[in-house]
């Protein structure tokens, strides 16, 4: 092989190294500035991730009872989040105990929402959140 030839495949090489390489730590995706829209199953509707690490989850009370003076309410919790590159994990202001976790799989969310009831029983939601577009 000349020298001419050991240089392409020495650069043919090095660019396929290149390419294989996972994206640095650093590289994260942007969830700060989106919103996203829970599924059925979820006990809450929305999530929006600001840009600077704050969040709010918003969910409308539903008991089916039309006569209800809560039906349709909006309740929002306030509270910070955080992405390691893996994880997302979102904790609430007011309700310490509260935790959102899951993962970005690329498109979706796939969250799991933990809390204690009053008796101090644990529960768990799980369900997927979709990006929301304002289009």
């Amino acid at each position: 092989m000349d020298n001419g030839a050991a240089r392409l495949v020495a650069l043919i090489g090095g660019c396929a190294l290149f390419v294989a390489l996972p994206a640095p730590a650093g590289a994260q995706p942007a969830l700060g500035g989106t919103d996203w829209e829970a599924d059925p199953d979820c006990i809450f509707d929305f999530l929006h991730l600001y840009q600077d690490g704050s969040s709010k989850l918003i969910t409308f009370y539903d008991s089916g009872d039309e006569n209800d003076p809560n039906e349709g309410k909006e309740t929002k919790l306030a509270g910070k989040w955080a992405f390691d590159g893996a994880t997302l994990t979102v904790k609430f202001d007011d309700f310490p105990d509260e935790t959102l976790t899951g993962a970005f799989d690329g498109s979706d969310l796939e969250m799991t929402y933990s809390w204690r009831d009053k008796e101090n029983s644990a529960h768990v939601n799980k369900c997927t959140l979709t990006q929301h577009t304002n289009s």
